[in-house]
């Protein structure tokens, strides 16, 4: 039914989305663990701000849109450096 690209391909799409979701995830669950002293230590370090200010709240703090996009652009090289690399190795061999 999938020859051997298809199947590259598909592994890729499946792959990528579940590995980050992996990576975010055990920080989502490192913050609802240590709870407010952690999002403190996060928003003394601006990687977290204030929820007031959050467009996406996360307990007491969140991220604004600079932060946001920032997440969003990330995860767009990452995906596209995956795909590029399965490019490439599929054109080697």
């Amino acid at each position: 039914m999938f020859n051997e690209e298809d199947s590259e391909i598909y592994a890729l799409i499946f792959t990528g989305p579940m590995i980050l979701f992996g990576l975010l995830g055990g920080a989502s669950t490192w913050i609802a663990v240590k709870g407010q002293i952690a999002t403190a230590w996060l928003i003394q370090r601006n990687i977290l701000v204030a929820k007031e200010d959050a467009l996406i709240p996360i307990l007491d703090a969140g991220l604004d849109l600079a932060r946001v996009v920032l997440v969003a652009a990330v995860t767009f090289l990452v995906l596209w450096g995956a795909i590029a690399s399965a490019q490439r190795n599929r054109r080697r061999a």
